[in-house]
């Protein structure tokens, strides 16, 4: 998964900064923003019309992670962002909406192989993801279920168990010369792996729908190469499961940005369009929502001041952070 880039500033900073801007308009090129978080966020996830984020709530180390994290909470656009009380591990890096056992909204958080669930309502603490280990990361669930990436002796697998603790079952062996990144869960087990590979030229980046059982399907892919800068960013999931959404994004030309849905039965696209544009953004990831409009949050910026950044250049404007569009 990719970790962007976190300013420097103080806990007190970071807390008060970004909520209180929730309604906040932002101008954009293409549709209108709201601002939802000023800060950029560590990892997002949209699940139908419901938004989930880790926020930074302590300044970032020299390698740009990050030991503290609030996890935030938009049930549907036009509501009120809510910070979740419950205490996360340390150095938590990953987010995905999902659904538990009993229906209710949930929000697996991955740290570092000790992964947790906290209840979207705010019930509750954190409590350890039964059966995971700290060879098992990118774990998202759908009523219960869960999928998730093993990695053992050099070797990924993408798994999948009926529930969290019981034993679980092989869906596939993620070929070698690929590292899988990110899964989303969809309606009757389907499964979205985003993977990538090195290459002499750049970075290869694939999207498969798996289903146990199931023949593999390739949704799309992207490759990098030459002065560019190119990949797939978010992948999102409809309410009900039935579509999955993946966001390509193009640095130095020559490839896609767009956005692309895709049935998650069949594995047909059924829509494309281009990616939004930002002001002073080169490439974001795009989170699509059930109604059309999107969730972003920037890949890489250009010429702009993040908040509290005391070497931005007078009157830069500021960074994205995490905004509404449409």
């Amino acid at each position: 998964m990719r970790v962007p880039p976190v300013p420097s500033l103080t806990i007190p900073a970071l807390l008060c900064v970004g909520l209180a801007l929730s309604a906040a308009p932002a101008s954009a090129a293409d549709a209108p923003r709201t601002v939802l978080d000023a800060v950029e966020p560590v990892d997002v996830s949209v699940q139908g019309q419901r938004v989930a984020w880790l926020r930074p709530a302590s300044a970032p180390s020299r390698t740009g992670t990050v030991r503290t994290v609030q996890a935030v909470v938009l049930d549907a656009p036009g509501g009120t962002p809510r910070v979740l009380s419950a205490k996360l591990p340390d150095f938590a890096d990953s987010v995905a909406l999902g659904s538990d056992g009993n229906g209710r909204t949930v929000l697996t958080i991955g740290s570092r192989g000790r992964d947790v669930v906290v209840r979207a309502d705010g019930s509750g603490p954190a409590r350890r993801l039964r059966g995971q280990t700290s060879k098992d990361e990118a774990t998202v669930m759908r009523a219960g279920r869960i999928a998730f990436l093993r990695t053992s002796r050099g070797t990924t697998t993408l798994r999948f168990a009926t529930a969290a603790g019981r034993p679980s079952k092989l869906v596939r062996t993620v070929p070698r010369e690929y590292q899988g990144l990110r899964l989303a869960l969809g309606a009757r087990d389907a499964i979205a792996l985003h993977a990538y590979r090195p290459r002499d030229v750049g970075i290869g980046n694939i999207v498969w729908l798996m289903r146990p059982g199931k023949k593999v399907v390739r949704l799309t892919s992207q490759s990098t190469g030459g002065a560019s800068d190119n990949g797939i960013g978010a992948l999102t999931v409809s309410a009900d499961g039935s579509r999955f959404a993946v966001t390509r994004f193009n640095i130095g030309g020559g490839h896609p940005s767009d956005v692309q849905r895709f049935s998650a039965t069949s594995g047909k696209r059924v829509s494309v369009r281009p990616a939004t544009a930002v002001p002073n953004v080169d490439a974001l990831d795009e989170y699509v929502l059930d109604d059309g409009r999107s969730v972003v949050t920037p890949i890489e910026t250009f010429n702009c001041a993040r908040p509290g950044d005391p070497d931005a250049q007078p009157g830069a404007p500021a960074c994205l952070g995490l905004d509404l569009v449409g």
